[in-house]
């Protein structure tokens, strides 16, 4: 009876053990050939697998912000005399990181960025109560919430279209006068809505690591900034316009 015993647990065990053998290699095989279909497919298979994922992602940019010249008007609140002027702007730097999820095509996420341009020119009319100018530059925070679409593509690259929208905090410096005796510096900030459109280009290297190539428009309402210095002894608005064009080159990781 005990021998019966001995053979049947052992027939039992014997079993198991085969079982768990055959699942592990069965999942091992299956594996394998997964990752050498993924590697294989065709690309445009590839792409309708790819657009069936749903997961978490994130994304780093970075690159050149243009703004373009801006025409704008001041008014001195000393008399009230107001002067028109005009901005000009150096290639500046953009930055941003993104945070969001994907589901099939779709994506959603949060933006933090940042934007900084020096101004090379601001043209004051001559016989204006200050004129002259040194140096200056607008910088500032953003915070939006994207969402995009992606494009299948059968070539392993991928167009998108996005749209934005959130909070801008910018900050303005001048610096009029060119000798220390005459120099003035005026700040002021100013936080307001902003629009971000998106065009761009992915460009898959495997399933969980993309490169980014895209051009954003920042879409800026005009608004009335009133510029102080530290003395105190001259403040004036500017009626400014402002708009922004991004050139980005990042990477996008998937979890």
């Amino acid at each position: 009876m005990k021998l019966k015993k001995s053979c049947l647990l052992r027939a039992i065990l014997f079993f198991f053990l085969e079982s768990i053998a055959r699942l592990s290699f069965a999942a091992y095989y299956s594996n394998t050939n997964l990752q050498t279909l993924s590697q294989t497919m065709p690309p445009d298979k590839l792409t309708s697998w790819e657009s069936t994922r749903s997961n978490f992602y994130m994304s780093l940019l970075g690159g050149a912000s243009l703004v373009p010249e801006l025409n704008a008007s001041i008014l001195f609140y000393s008399d009230y005399s107001q002067v028109d002027v005009g901005n000009d702007f150096r290639t500046g730097f953009d930055g941003a990181l993104e945070a969001g999820y994907r589901f099939h095509n779709f994506r959603t996420d949060i933006e933090v960025g940042y934007v900084s341009n020096s101004q090379s020119d601001f043209t004051i009319p001559s016989g204006a109560q200050e004129s002259g100018f040194k140096s200056g530059y607008v910088d500032g925070a953003l915070g939006l919430v994207n969402v995009f679409y992606d494009f299948n593509n059968p070539e392993g690259f991928y167009p998108y279209l996005g749209l934005g929208y959130g909070a801008f905090l910018r900050n303005f410096s001048l610096v009029t006068g060119q000798n220390p005796q005459n120099q003035h510096n005026y700040t002021a900030s100013k936080t307001t809505w902003v629009v971000q459109g998106t065009l761009g280009m992915g460009f898959k290297i495997n399933r969980n690591f993309s490169f980014v190539l895209d051009y954003r428009h920042l879409f800026v309402p005009t608004v009335s900034v009133k510029y102080t210095n530290k003395a105190e002894t001259l403040s004036f608005s500017e009626h400014e316009p402002y708009s922004a064009n991004l050139f980005n080159l990042g990477f996008t990781i998937n979890f």
